[in-house]
C-alpha cells in the first residue's frame, strides 16, 4: 500500500498571531496547574476552612490536641483507611496545595496582561455576563474565524452539531471507541460545562435574595436586570443567553412528543456523591438490563437531567453564533446567518413579520 502523503497544512493569519499562541500556551498551562490544584485538594483529606486552620494553627502553637480532626475523604475510585491526621500533619497538607493556587495567580496575570492585545475581540467577549479573563482566552485561542466559514463550522469544532442516528434521527455525536473525534473534546467539555453553567450563575437571580429579602424591582431594572417567568419560577434575567437558555428548558419540557430520560431499575438504588453529599438515584441500565439484580423492567429517570444538559447545549451554540459574527466582522470577513436564519428568513426568537418591515 502507498505511503499517505501528507499535504503541508495551511496557517490562517489567526494562528499566525504571536499574542494566540502565547495566550493558547498560557490558558493549557493554567488548566494544567488547575488539575493538579483539584487533585491536591481530593488526595484523601479535606482542604480546611479558614475557622479551622486557625483553630488547628492554635492548638499546634500551644500544644494541645484537637477535639477531632476531619474526616477523610472518600473516592470514587475506593475507600481510604479511617487514619486521622495529626493537626502538624493537616496544615502541612493544606500548605502545599496552597502553592498551586498561588502559582494559577501568576498564570492569571499574564493571562488578563494578554488579552487586551486581541482588541474588539476581548471587549466584545468581556462584555458577556459570565464570562472572565480565562475563559475569554480559552475561546480567543480555540475559535479561529478565518477557518470558520459559517457559524455551523464552530459547532462542529465544539462537538456541538448533529450526526444522523441508526432509527434515523440525530442525535449529538458521541465517542466511538477506536475511531478519532471529528471534533475537539476538550473544547465540548468547556463549551457545555463550564461555559453555559457560568453564564447562568453570572445571569440569573432569584426574586429573593440568600437572606429571603425581596429584591427591589426599580433597581434590578436600572441594573439592565429583566424579569421572566421560566420552569422555576419568576427570575431576575440580565443576559440573553440565560433567557434562551429558559425558553428552550420550557419549550422541551412541555413537548408532549419527547421523553427525557435514561432506561434505570424500578428497584435498585444507587448511591451518587457531589461535593460529599450522598444522593441516592435509581441504577441505571446497562446492556438493556440493571447491572445489579438483572431486571429488564426499566423506567424513566435523569429526565431533569437531560434537559438541562440540553439546553447548556443550546445556550452554547447560540453563544457561538454570535461569538462567529462579531469576530468575522472585526477581521472583515464576510458573515452570514445561521442555517435557521436563511431558511426561515428571521432569526430564532424573531418573527417573520418582523423579518417583512
Amino acid at each position: 500500500m502507498p505511503k499517505k502523503v501528507e499535504v503541508p497544512r495551511e496557517w490562517t493569519p489567526w494562528e499566525k498571531r504571536p499574542e494566540r499562541q502565547f495566550l493558547r500556551t498560557l490558558v493549557g498551562a493554567y488548566y494544567d496547574w488547575q488539575r493538579w490544584e483539584i487533585s491536591a485538594r481530593l488526595r484523601g483529606v479535606q482542604r480546611l476552612t479558614r475557622a479551622e486552620r486557625e483553630d488547628l494553627e492554635r492548638r499546634v502553637i500551644l500544644g494541645e490536641e484537637p477535639d477531632e480532626a476531619p474526616e477523610p475523604r472518600r473516592r470514587a475510585a475506593g475507600k481510604i483507611s479511617p487514619v486521622e491526621l495529626t493537626p502538624q500533619q493537616l496544615l502541612k497538607m493544606d500548605g502545599l496545595a496552597d502553592r498551586a493556587d498561588e502559582t494559577l495567580k501568576y498564570y492569571l496575570k499574564e493571562i488578563e496582561a494578554t488579552l487586551p492585545l486581541f482588541g474588539d475581540h476581548w471587549a466584545w467577549l468581556k462584555a458577556q455576563v459570565g464570562i472572565g479573563p480565562v475563559m475569554g482566552g480559552f475561546v480567543l485561542s480555540q475559535f479561529d474565524p478565518h477557518r470558520a466559514r459559517t457559524p455551523s463550522s464552530y459547532w462542529k469544532f465544539a462537538g456541538l452539531h448533529v450526526v444522523p442516528g441508526a432509527d434515523g434521527r440525530g442525535h449529538s455525536p458521541h465517542p466511538v471507541k477506536g475511531e478519532k473525534n471529528d471534533y475537539a473534546k476538550g473544547v465540548r467539555v468547556k463549551m457545555v460545562g463550564v461555559l453555559a453553567p457560568n453564564i447562568m450563575k453570572a445571569g440569573v437571580r432569584a426574586p429573593e435574595d440568600t437572606k429571603g429579602i425581596v429584591r427591589d424591582p426599580a433597581k434590578m431594572v436600572e441594573d439592565g436586570w429583566w424579569l421572566m417567568d421560566t420552569h422555576k419560577g419568576k427570575r431576575w434575567i440580565c443576559s440573553p443567553y440565560a433567557q434562551q437558555y429558559f425558553e428552550y428548558r420550557w419549550r422541551i419540557g412541555t413537548d408532549p412528543t419527547k421523553q427525557w430520560g435514561h432506561e434505570a431499575c424500578t428497584k435498585c438504588v444507587s448511591v451518587f456523591r457531589k461535593a460529599g453529599v450522598a444522593t441516592e438515584v435509581p441504577t441505571a441500565f446497562r446492556d438493556g438490563k440493571c447491572p445489579t439484580c438483572g431486571s429488564k423492567d426499566p423506567q424513566l429517570a435523569g429526565g431533569d437531567g437531560n434537559m438541562n444538559q440540553a439546553s447548556f447545549r443550546y445556550l452554547a451554540k447560540m453563544f457561538l453564533v454570535d461569538l462567529w459574527k462579531e469576530q468575522r466582522r472585526i477581521e472583515g470577513l464576510p458573515v452570514v446567518g445561521s442555517y435557521l436564519e436563511r431558511t426561515r428568513g428571521y432569526p430564532h426568537g424573531g418573527s417573520p413579520q418582523v423579518a417583512a418591515r
